[in-house]
Formats: C-alpha cells, structure tokens, sequence
C-alpha cells in the first residue's frame, strides 16, 4: 500500500548554483591573521574591530584564494562562547568575491552539539518555498589551528536579492529592512504604534543588526527581514538566523501553538493573533 501523496502549497525555492554551497563534500577554510591581533580581539570580542586576513577556501575541486579579506565576530550571544561566529567581507571594489558572494558568515553553532538544526532548518523552509539563506558545513582553520566545523550561510544584503530572489545580477532592488528585538520592549512585532515613524522606536526598524534575541516573529518578534521586490509589488518575508530550533530554545515543556505566543510575551504579535491564533479555520480543525 503506497501513502498519498501531501499536497504541495508553495513551489520549491531552488537556490541558485553556487560553488560555495556544495552539500556534496565539506569544504576547509584557512585564515592567516597576526597572531597578536587575533588574540587581541578575542580578549572583548564584542568590542574588537575588524582585521585584515588571508583567505583560502578548498574542496575537493578547486582552491579559492583572496588576500586582504576583512574579518569579523559575528552574532550577539554567540559571542558568549570560546568558539566564535565569523563575518568574512570581500572587497567588491577590487573585483573581489567569494563565488559572487561579496560577504559570508561562518556561524558556530556552539550551542547545539548537533551542529545540524540550522542547516536542516534552512533546508526546510526551501522545500516549502520560503526565501532563506544557504548554508554548507565547512571545517576552520586560523592560522593552522583548528576551530572546528562551522555552517557557512550567505550574509542577506543586496547580493543575496539578486541571486536568490531575483535570479538577475541586473535586477531593480527593493528596500529591505532587518528586524530584530533588542531588548524586551523593543521588538519588531509589527504593532501599528501611529502614522509616522517617530511613533516607532529606532532601534526595532533598522538595516544595521542590533542583535539580543535568538528566536522567531512567533515567540520574539525578531530574527529576520522584510523586503519589498520591485518586481512584483509586494513584501517579502526572509526569515534567517535557526540555531534555536528543532528542540532547541527556552520552553520547559512542550505546549500547543495555541499557547506558544501568549504565554511568552506581554506584547501582541499581530501575524500570529489575528491570522492564526484569531483564525476560526484554522482552529475549528
């Protein structure tokens, strides 16, 4: 007896080709730095400014080598770990790239031992046609010690529009707008405040990564990004950043999405009370 098929609501995103991300094999990546520098940086990670450093990328087919690539910590809580996440940033203006990429993250995954949840999450929301970041393990060197295995993901900006979105690297862009929370107050939860942007806190709708929250629009309102494509005359949604996911996160217990949102936070969240939790549809099942 075969199982009927599941009906498919979305079609597929299929990400662009990309030698970068080749799921077939697990890439190396070597980094030179000044040790002095380096160790510097990891002394405040939160304060440390960028360095320049050497970068070599290699898989069983190619070596990929670029001089003069900035590096950077990257996250916000991550950055409460020994094993760091990275911000590695190409200079577009001397022709340099990372496979069209003009900036890559290498995220740690320090708080799963699993090292799997955001690389399959991502590969989730493909399958279901939402728009999201590549990812591909890698194992890290820095100047011939081992860091460990990283997930690489694309860096959301104008590059990612082009070649996952709009599949044209002569498209018209759109605005895009990062939202995050902050802190507890200050969430991206898209609550109608007033007719004008003084009525919004500055530090929930901007491009520049504010950090602090580690989940969804669901539980914080925070983590991901609204994009308005020209093309098509509508907004977008980009969620990003799933290390906490799949099992991993701060509930205690397991609980009903009925309950999921309300018991978590003091504001509303209009997407999910009016659409779902206000949806006689969807809860009449």
């Amino acid at each position: 007896m075969s199982l009927p098929k599941v009906p498919q609501l979305y079609k597929s995103v299929v990400p662009a080709p990309s030698q970068a991300f080749d799921d077939s094999q697990i890439a190396t990546i070597h980094v030179s730095i000044d040790q002095a520098t380096f160790d510097k940086m990891l002394k405040n990670p939160e304060e440390a400014n960028p360095a320049m450093v050497q970068f070599r990328f290699i898989n069983s087919d190619l070596v990929h080598s670029v001089a003069q690539v900035e590096m950077k910590f990257a996250g916000k809580s991550s950055m409460d770990y020994k094993k760091q996440s990275f911000k590695f940033k190409f200079d577009d203006k001397k022709q340099q790239t990372f496979f069209d990429r003009p900036s890559i993250k290498l995220r740690s995954e320090a708080g799963d031992p699993t090292l799997m949840r955001e690389k399959i999450y991502i590969d989730v929301l493909n399958s279901v046609g939402i728009y999201t970041q590549q990812g591909a393990w890698v194992v890290l060197y820095i100047n011939n010690k081992l860091w460990g295995i990283y997930l690489m993901v694309d860096d959301i900006g104008k590059s990612f529009l082009r070649t996952t979105i709009h599949r044209s690297n002569s498209a018209t862009l759109g605005s895009l707008y990062q939202m995050n929370a902050p802190e507890e107050n200050h969430r991206a939860d898209l609550r109608y405040l007033g007719p004008t942007a003084k009525s919004y806190p500055d530090e929930v709708y901007t491009n520049k990564y504010l950090g602090g929250a580690w989940d969804s629009y669901w539980y914080s309102a925070s983590n991901y990004f609204l994009y308005f494509n020209p093309s098509l005359k509508v907004w977008q949604w980009v969620p990003t950043d799933f290390d906490d996911t799949l099992g991993k996160g701060v509930l205690e217990k397991q609980t009903t999405y009925k309950n999921y949102a309300p018991q978590l936070s003091k504001q509303d969240h209009p997407l999910v009370s009016k659409l779902i939790l206000r949806n006689q549809a969807i809860n009449q099942r």
